[in-house]
């Protein structure tokens, strides 16, 4: 009795941030250049995987966070890499399309609470070609600002 009744109290102190291992959300720039909505799966404490679609493009990447979350802090410090693909208007050439493909590396830093909402800012270089790159030898190099909100849900 003792043991079940040593366990239960074990179970309850776990934080349940550590059972959030689903998560999804919006975020405003970042690898799609105007905006996304994503989904990202904890492959381990410290290693996420995330998909993202948006108004003009798409990515998906891992991204490696410094430190676990626990009951007693909600901060984490991040770092990634995303393969990308949008397309932006050309707004200065032909008036068409150009389809971009691009590698993200974000650095940034989330706040989660424990009921699973989430607020984190990064910023990171955004290097991307474009789909004619060997004929036009085009490229995109800016810096990629996101604000991101999400909830990650309970897993129990």
């Amino acid at each position: 009795m003792k043991t079940i009744f040593f366990l239960l109290i074990s179970y309850s102190v776990l934080s349940p941030i550590h059972a959030q291992k689903f998560g999804m959300g919006l975020q405003f720039f970042g690898p799609t250049v105007i905006g996304s909505a994503y989904f990202d799966y904890e492959l381990n404490k410290n290693l996420r995987l995330e998909l993202g679609g948006g108004l003009v493009g798409a990515y998906g990447g891992l991204k490696l966070y410094t430190n676990t979350l626990n009951s007693k802090q909600n901060f984490r410090i991040y770092s990634g890499a995303h393969f990308s693909g949008f397309s932006l208007p050309d707004l200065f050439g032909s008036g068409g399309w150009n389809t971009m493909y691009g590698i993200h590396i974000p650095f940034g830093i989330q706040w989660r609470n424990t009921s699973g909402f989430s607020f984190a800012a990064e910023l990171g270089p955004l290097v991307a070609w474009n789909s004619n790159y060997i004929a036009n030898n085009s490229s995109y190099k800016t810096a990629a600002p996101a604000l991101r909100f999400g909830y990650y849900f309970k897993s129990r």
